[in-house]
């Protein structure tokens, strides 16, 4: 499929979406995310969601030449509708909120604890406040802030206590947007209102089973590219009954300009000869050093840490935040300017 600037994209494997700014010479598609950077993607790992309604004419008729004799001025409006001319006409972007609209707080248990996320695997941006309910007309907020589309979050580790509640607020909003009314659920999470087994299960969040709760009473479905219904039939008729991993980002709490330290995970900086050692071996030396380096900040009160593993196949990068995942230690991908998508943030402390 061809992609023009203006068009509304959803990634095939990871969840989020995005607006293609240009497309380069190589057919590389530009996409431009929540987080305002441009994106290099294949064609053929994107979505076609929606295209604006100004380029609606050119996708679905072939442009047809004017008869001689009755061409149009330039900057003369058309029977469709729209101007004609040479000059550059900025599309109009779809709004957030005319795909499928999922937010869920997603629970792992760690030990006696449980984590709890906040998980937008929407369009929209999302201001939340994380509660504890302390009475009639009384709360103590837990965290609060603005979570990106196609992102999660820790919130916080809890543990039951008492008759526990507790809250979720939120506002969806977007540059341009569908309103949608505020958002406010309760989630008993007492002695006597502990998750049961049987309510973790496997998910498209985490490595890990885990507790969903969506917080909208239904799944808002209002259009769905015929190329993901045709997917989806795909996979049911497969019996694929794993819901595949989607690789969205955890945001946590960045603040201040402190520098940062960085660490080189390519075997290359950890041993000086490597043409001996396989795949696995390699690997194991990484996830050392990285162990290593990891347990050391931990101990100096490090804040964060950059660990740089390049891309590859993903396994080292993948393992890397599946080990952070356990541990409850919050993580993003570094800044794409200094490192491209070859680094992992790894934040130790907030604040």
């Amino acid at each position: 499929m061809r992609f023009r600037p203006g068009d509304k994209v959803k990634f095939k494997d990871e969840a989020g979406t995005g607006i293609v700014t240009r497309v380069d010479e190589k057919g590389l598609v530009y996409v431009e995310a929540g987080d305002g950077f441009e994106r290099p993607v294949m064609p053929e790992d994107l979505i076609l969601t929606r295209f604006p309604a100004d380029m609606e004419m050119d996708r679905e008729e072939p442009q047809q030449e004017t008869p001689q004799g009755s061409s149009q001025k330039e900057g003369v409006s058309s029977g469709s509708g729209k101007k004609e001319g040479k000059g550059k006409v900025e599309p109009e972007l779809p709004p957030a909120g005319e795909g499928e609209v999922t937010l869920y707080v997603g629970v792992v248990q760690r030990d006696e604890r449980f984590a709890f996320y906040l998980i937008n695997d929407s369009d929209y941006h999302l201001h939340y406040t994380f509660s504890r309910l302390r009475g009639p007309g009384r709360a103590e907020l837990l965290d609060e802030g603005s979570l990106e589309e196609g992102m999660k979050i820790l919130l916080a580790e809890l543990v039951p206590e008492g008759d526990q509640v507790l809250a979720v607020q939120g506002l969806l909003y977007g540059r341009r947007f569908v309103p949608r009314p505020p958002l406010d659920r309760q989630i008993p999470f007492g002695s006597e209102a502990v998750p049961r087994a049987r309510e973790f299960k496997e998910n498209p969040y985490f490595d890990e089973k885990a507790w969903l709760v969506p917080l909208l009473p239904e799944k808002v479905h209002l259009e769905v590219p015929e190329e993901e219904q045709e997917k989806k039939k795909l996979i049911r008729s497969k019996g694929d009954l794993q819901p595949p991993r989607k690789k969205m980002m955890i945001r946590p709490h960045i603040t201040g300009p402190e520098p940062v330290e960085e660490v080189d995970l390519h075997i290359e900086a950890i041993v000086e000869e490597s043409r001996d050692l396989s795949n696995g071996e390699i690997l194991e030396i990484q996830l050392a050093r990285f162990e290593t380096v990891l347990e050391g900040a931990i101990r100096a009160g490090q804040k964060k840490i950059v660990f740089i593993h390049g891309l590859g196949q993903g396994r080292l990068k993948n393992e890397i935040r599946k080990r952070l995942d356990k541990r409850g230690i919050a993580y993003q991908d570094a800044p794409f300017k200094e490192y491209g998508y070859g680094a992992t943030v790894a934040v130790l402390k907030k604040g």
